[in-house]
């Protein structure tokens, strides 16, 4: 409700306080309040600083696999699959916002793409390296090559399958960012 006091109430301290406060429309449409939540300050070292980007790393993932397994299953709505996929607009919108705030949050989205990009990678879907593992393993149990003229076939209904999720996240991207509440 940008524009409109809103009341909030907020933990500082220990202490619950009471906060009025008046949301403004950023360009995009959205409605925000200045209010950025971040992790705190600490440092560690070296070695735990790894242990815990490995356990993030890992728990990004298993969220991510869970989120298509759900997508797979028909268990997510629509609008839950339109409005967390995110395409080429969507992300250079999310690398601008996350520059604005530091470059940690730009190395932590960097991170975050490239977990995605490399499982989405591994999904067996042809013309997707996944695809081309699904092939060898396939060719490994058979004991032959599989005929040249269905490896085309797959690769090109795996390529139309892409296209279409591109195409997809592309309108996603466009509602989003010219809908009147901006997503």
């Amino acid at each position: 409700r940008p524009g409109q006091q809103i009341q909030l109430t907020i933990e500082r301290d220990g202490q619950l306080v009471p906060v009025a406060v008046v949301p403004e429309q950023t360009p995009e449409g959205r409605a925000q309040i200045g209010v950025m939540l971040q992790g705190g300050k600490e440092t560690y070292p070296l070695g735990q600083s790894l242990q815990l980007g490995v356990r993030d790393t890992v728990q990004s993932a298993v969220g991510l696999l869970r989120w298509l397994g759900r997508i797979v299953t028909g268990r997510a709505r629509a609008e839950e699959v339109r409005d967390n996929l995110a395409g080429p607009i969507g992300i250079a919108i999310l690398v601008g916002e996350s520059a604005q705030r530091g470059v940690g949050h730009l190395v932590v989205l960097g991170a975050m793409i490239n977990v995605t990009l490399g499982l989405l990678n591994l999904l067996p879907i042809p013309v997707l390296d996944g695809g081309w593992l699904m092939f060898l393993l396939l060719e490994a149990i058979r004991g032959r090559p599989l005929n040249p003229e269905h490896q085309g076939l797959a690769h090109f209904i795996g390529l139309t399958i892409l296209l279409l999720l591109m195409m997809f996240a592309t309108y996603s991207d466009l509602t989003r960012l010219f809908s009147p509440g901006g997503g």
